[in-house]
């Protein structure tokens, strides 16, 4: 069957991850049915030996490829199953994409490709180089695409490489995997045991250098110095994970902090719903899901200024940015953050007008030649 609009992710998909994060392709997918377009999601995985539909999501579908790292390796003839009149590539910079890029343009569909970062922020030489090397295998077929930025720090990369851009459009919250119905805050804290009078700072994402959960333990310790009420949830898991349980220990925090390694998607807004703070401490945040989901959730959000955060958060108004890693200066801005009557509102709804796939899709749709 014909679809007006194929999603394609150029890496490799992580099954797991289907049911329980607000997924970018996904969302935007099923925005686009909303829209009156037949849209499709392909995800390439070396976890499956034949074509597959997902158990979960009539709109995905699974191509076997094989895996090289975190790259894909798809033979793209397996693309001629899934006829289409427009290609929306989740592209960055992966190997061979060029290769599906080319595929479509024999056909004469030029592809749209969306952008979130062109190199490997891994502080290893390495990864780096084999970044820039990619970059030249693609770098022609780039040219001959539509391509969109999600930030606007993402648009200048692409055209310091003498890469076309023609929009910056950002990423988005679906909206059918949201919350919607009202919330009680204080019950849901009592749920979970903790005082109305407790102030709960909240923290979510991988254990990675990157996302510096061991300072945020150290940050979080200066303020539970100044205040006892103070209460931190550390929900994630990664390579830094001892190195986070050891630095609760450490430094005498085990009860007033909990360490979670995961929740599932469908009960997060508890989380977001009862904090008084979300703090996101990565310079290199290339978007920031979990501010979105903050901000519409009415958590107000303290942020270390990056690409993401910075194309989200209004300073004093949506929430705050801060730069470099001063504990003090952090435990500062989030005991304000804390202590200020947050208008709330005005940061959903600037989720709600700016941040939703069901806004970005008629964005974007303006790019295919239907």
């Amino acid at each position: 069957m014909m679809t007006d609009v194929l999603i394609i992710k150029a890496g490799i998909a992580h099954r797991e991850r289907e049911t329980k994060y607000n997924g970018q392709e996904l969302g935007l997918c099923i925005a686009f049915q909303k829209a009156g377009l037949n849209a499709r999601v392909i995800y390439f995985s070396d976890t499956v030996d034949t074509v597959q539909q997902s158990e979960h999501n009539r709109e995905i579908t699974y191509v076997p490829c094989r895996k090289l790292g975190n790259q894909a390796y798809v033979s793209v003839n397996q693309l001629k199953a899934f006829p289409t009149k427009a290609v929306f590539i989740m592209a960055d910079n992966k190997l061979f994409v060029s290769g599906i890029i080319n595929f479509y343009l024999k056909q004469g569909i030029v592809p749209v490709c969306y952008f979130g970062v062109l190199f490997s922020n891994s502080n290893k030489k390495i990864k780096k180089i084999v970044s820039r090397v990619i970059l030249e295998t693609n770098r022609g077929a780039f040219a001959k695409t539509i391509n969109i930025a999600k930030t606007q720090a993402a648009r200048n990369e692409l055209e310091k490489y003498k890469i076309g851009c023609k929009d910056v459009i950002p990423v988005g919250l679906d909206m059918t995997k949201l919350h919607l119905e009202p919330v009680e805050k204080n019950q849901i804290r009592s749920d979970m045991k903790y005082d109305q009078a407790d102030k709960i700072i909240l923290f979510v994402g991988r254990f990675v250098p990157e996302k510096k959960a061991p300072y945020f333990v150290e940050m979080f310790a200066e303020l539970h110095k100044r205040d006892s009420s103070y209460k931190a949830i550390i929900i994630g898991n990664g390579a830094e994970r001892d190195q986070v349980k050891n630095k609760i220990q450490e430094m005498e925090l085990r009860d007033s902090v909990k360490l979670i390694d995961g929740v599932e998607y469908a009960n997060m807004y508890k989380y977001y719903c009862l904090a008084d703070c979300f703090v996101n401490l990565s310079k290199i945040e290339i978007f920031g899901m979990a501010i979105l989901e903050s901000m519409f959730y009415g958590c107000p959000v303290v942020a270390h200024s990056a690409p993401g955060p910075d194309s989200i958060i209004e300073q004093g108004k949506t929430g705050w940015l801060l730069s470099g890693y001063n504990k003090y200066e952090w435990a500062d801005r989030v005991e304000a953050c804390v202590g200020e009557e947050v208008n709330s509102t005005v940061a959903k709804d600037s989720i709600i007008h700016n941040f939703t796939w069901d806004t970005i899709a008629k964005r974007i749709e303006k790019y295919f030649m239907l």
